[in-house]
């Protein structure tokens, strides 16, 4: 099934799966050995833009937004798809360093977008912490975002720009490097 009939979404799922019992694990080269086709990359570009949100002036979702956290890993797991680079570790950082090592496009942008990852992850985890409930939505007038930039060392104005700037450069080098070649 792996090999051969998996949806491209499936594959791109799996690359981040963990196995709870040694005996399960899969070969995850079975998920390379199947180029993505035109209609694979027209998927998941479609995909990608079903989940993305943009954000308000005043809200900002750092999971959902373009350049956000779920976009940089969905580009990365097309891009490691598309190449069919083998990654044995499931986490987004080792993902990127494989397509840095591996692919001049990815040398300069990649280490650009995997500071931005750095970043955004962070500030996602202190705004949960700040909170009395689990969000990624940035709400600029919240008192826990608020608090979440305090904990950072900076005021709500700068932590908002410094958001919305690694959000613009996560999404610049996002669209130069998406292999379904969305722009958004």
């Amino acid at each position: 099934y792996w090999r051969d009939m998996a949806k491209p979404w499936e594959r791109q799922a799996y690359l981040r799966a963990r196995a709870i019992r040694p005996d399960l694990i899969l070969k995850k080269e079975l998920l390379l050995n199947k180029s993505l086709s035109f209609e694979d990359l027209s998927e998941l570009k479609d995909i990608r833009c079903k989940l993305l949100r943009k954000p308000g002036p005043e809200v900002i979702d750092i999971k959902y937004a373009p350049g956000g956290l779920l976009d940089i890993e969905f580009v990365t797991q097309t891009a490691i798809l598309t190449e069919k680079i083998l990654v044995s570790a499931t986490s987004t950082f080792a993902m990127i360093d494989a397509l840095i090592e591996k692919l001049p496009a990815w040398q300069t942008s990649g280490v650009e977008i995997k500071r931005s990852y750095l970043k955004l992850r962070e500030f996602e985890q202190v705004l949960q912490l700040s909170s009395a409930h689990r969000t990624g939505e940035a709400k600029k007038q919240m008192p826990a975002f608020t608090k979440a930039a305090a904990l950072l060392g900076m005021n709500a104005d700068s932590a908002w720009e410094n958001l919305m700037s690694l959000l613009e450069n996560s999404r610049q080098r996002l669209n130069e490097l998406d292999p379904t070649g969305l722009k958004i």
